[in-house]
């Protein structure tokens, strides 16, 4: 049995403003914006999700944002 990522999914306080960092970054582009989640074009996917509660500090980037790792139904 293989892992394969395909969505990367990140918390944050306000998922249109990092989306303008990461499709800068990545050069990609919005796919799908639900208000409270944004999905980035790519492989794997990359989710920017608003949550309300304080970041735990479990599973983040070196910045202390958190992300979970799923499979992308395309």
């Amino acid at each position: 049995m293989t892992l394969s990522i395909g969505m990367v999914t990140i918390d944050c306080t306000d998922p249109q403003a990092l989306a303008g960092f990461w499709t800068a970054a990545l050069g990609t582009t919005v796919a799908a914006d639900y208000g409270a989640f944004v999905l980035l074009a790519g492989t794997p996917a990359l989710g920017l999700q608003k949550v309300p509660e304080v970041r735990a500090g479990v599973l983040a980037d070196p910045e202390g944002n958190e992300f979970c790792v799923g499979s992308h139904h395309g």
